[in-house]
C-alpha cells in the first residue's frame, strides 16, 4: 500500500485505492459480507485505519437496495391532554432495546407509531416504509394483530418481525414471551401469600397475550382445586383508565376479592388508584399485581409485585433477526424463520401481603 494520505475527508474510493481493491470489495469488508479472503480484508481495515475513515450511513443507504434502516412500528393513539395514554412506557422500553441493536449493527432505526384507531393505518404504514426506503418492520403488539397487516407487508416483499402476535406460527417471524407460564406463576405466587380470592383483569378481546394471561391465572386455580368466580374476572383494555373502572368494580363487591393480578401495569396501577379513592389499603386489605415490570410499577405506590418481561432484550433480538433477514451474510448465526420464547422474571414488591384473617 502507498503511504499518501488526503487532506480532505476520505472516501470509500481512497480506500478502495489505497488497498489495491475495488470499491465493491472494500463494502462488501465494510459490512461484513462473505467470500472476501482474510488477506483482502486486513488490506482493506489497514486502509481505513490508515485513513481514518467512516463510513457514511447516509450515502450506503442511497447507494443499497436495501436500505440500512428500520422502522419500529407500534400503536398510537391520538388523545386529548386529559385522555389515557398508556402504553407509552412499552413502546418506550422497546425502542431503546431496538435502537441499541441497531446501532452495533451500523443500522438506523425510525419509530413508526400508528394511529390504532385510522381506517387506513396499513396503507399509511406500508406507503411510509416504501416511501423512506426503510430496510424492514419490528412489528410490536398489538399491531402486529391488524388484520390484513401481514399480507400487505407480504406482498410487497417488506421484511418484518413481530413481537407477541397472535399468530405464533411457523410463517410468522415472532420473538415473544411464555404468557401462560408466567401468568400462572404470578398466580401460584399470590396463592402462596395465602390468597384464595383472587380477582383477574384481562387485556384486549381477542389478543393472544390476554387469553394466555387468562388463562394462565386459571391453570394456577385448578392445580390448586380452586373455583373460579366469574365475578372476580373483568374485561379491561391494557389502559389505566380500563384499570381504574374495573378496579373500582372488583372492590365494590359486596365479597371482593383479597388479591387482583392486572394483565398489565397499566391496569394495575389503576387498580391502586381505584383502591386509593376506595379508602382500600395496599396490601393490607387487597394485594396488587401486574405484568411487564415498567417504571410505573416501580414508581407506584407500594411498588407492585409483577412480571418482568424482558422488553428491551426482544426488540434487540427482534432487530437482530430483522437484519438477518435483510442481510443474511451480517448475523449468519441467526436460523430463518425467526421463532425466539423468552421466559419472563416475577419480581416481588410491596404491594403484595398475606390476606387479612377472617
Amino acid at each position: 500500500m502507498t503511504s499518501a494520505l488526503p487532506k480532505r475527508a476520505a472516501t470509500i474510493r481512497d480506500v478502495a485505492a489505497l488497498a489495491g481493491v475495488s470499491i465493491k470489495t472494500v463494502s462488501r469488508v465494510l459490512n461484513s459480507e462473505a467470500g472476501v479472503v482474510a488477506e483482502t480484508q486486513a488490506l482493506v481495515r489497514a486502509a481505513v485505519a490508515q485513513l481514518n475513515y467512516t463510513p457514511n450511513l447516509s450515502a450506503r443507504n442511497l447507494a443499497s437496495v436495501v436500505e440500512a434502516t428500520i422502522g419500529l412500528a407500534y400503536s398510537h393513539m391520538r388523545l386529548d391532554d386529559d385522555d389515557d395514554r398508556g402504553g407509552y412506557q412499552y413502546s418506550l422500553i422497546l425502542q431503546i432495546g431496538a435502537l441499541e441493536a441497531c446501532q452495533q449493527n451500523g443500522f438506523g432505526l425510525i419509530p413508526m407509531p400508528c394511529d390504532v384507531r385510522a381506517a387506513d393505518k396499513i396503507e399509511q404504514l406500508v406507503a411510509q416504509v416504501r416511501e423512506r426506503r426503510i430496510g424492514g418492520l419490528v412489528i410490536a403488539a398489538p399491531l402486529g394483530n391488524t388484520p390484513g397487516l401481514l399480507d400487505a407487508l407480504n406482498k410487497y416483499g417488506i421484511p418484518y418481525v413481530c413481537i407477541n402476535p397472535n399468530d405464533l406460527g411457523p410463517l410468522t417471524p415472532h420473538v415473544a414471551i411464555d404468557e401462560l407460564a408466567a401468568a400462572r406463576e404470578m398466580t401460584e405466587h399470590l396463592i402462596g401469600f395465602g390468597h384464595r380470592k383472587i380477582g383477574f383483569i384481562k387485556g384486549i378481546q381477542g389478543s393472544r397475550v390476554s387469553e394466555e394471561r387468562y388463562q394462565g391465572y386459571a391453570a394456577a386455580h385448578a392445580a390448586h382445586g380452586l373455583a373460579i368466580n366469574p365475578q372476580w374476572v373483568m374485561q379491561g383494555e391494557f389502559t389505566f383508565r380500563s384499570g381504574m373502572a374495573c378496579g373500582h368494580a372488583l372492590l365494590s363487591l359486596a365479597a371482593p376479592p383479597t388479591a387482583i393480578f392486572a394483565s398489565n401495569d397499566d391496569m394495575a396501577v389503576g387498580v391502586v388508584h381505584a383502591a386509593n379513592a376506595l379508602g382500600v389499603r395496599i396490601p393490607a386489605e387487597v394485594s396488587v399485581a401486574g405484568f411487564d415490570d415498567t417504571e410505573l410499577a416501580r414508581f407506584s405506590w407500594p411498588p407492585l409485585t409483577t412480571i418482568r418481561q424482558p422488553l428491551e432484550r426482544m426488540a434487540h433480538t427482534a432487530v437482530e433477526q430483522l437484519i438477518g433477514l435483510i442481510r443474511p451474510q451480517r448475523i449468519a448465526r441467526l436460523v430463518h424463520p425467526v421463532h425466539v420464547v423468552y421466559p419472563c422474571k416475577l419480581i416481588s414488591r410491596a404491594s403484595v401481603a398475606a390476606p387479612l384473617a377472617t
